[in-house]
């Protein structure tokens, strides 16, 4: 971020829980309230176990589904106009 603001741009990072829907919302709204729009969104959440898939147990595989998938679906949702 750094950078970008060195160069005259504005950055900020806000973090929340992807799995909420109440904190996506949160920081959706605090943006576009400070900014009046928001262009990018990085949603860099993301979980995998590595080890072999015998040794998963399905608590992880819900975790991987609500974090990579719900999570990037409710941060997307938040952005589009007509949500």
């Amino acid at each position: 971020m750094s950078e970008i603001t060195e160069f005259g741009g504005n950055a900020k990072a806000f973090f929340c829980d992807v799995t909420n829907k109440e904190q996506v919302k949160s920081v959706v709204d605090a943006v576009v309230a400070e900014h009046g729009r928001l262009d990018v969104i990085v949603n860099n959440a993301g979980i995998m176990p590595v080890r072999p898939i015998q040794e998963c147990n399905t608590d992880e595989w819900d975790a991987m589904v609500d974090i990579n998938i719900k999570g990037l679906s409710m941060g997307l949702r938040r952005l589009c106009p007509f949500s």
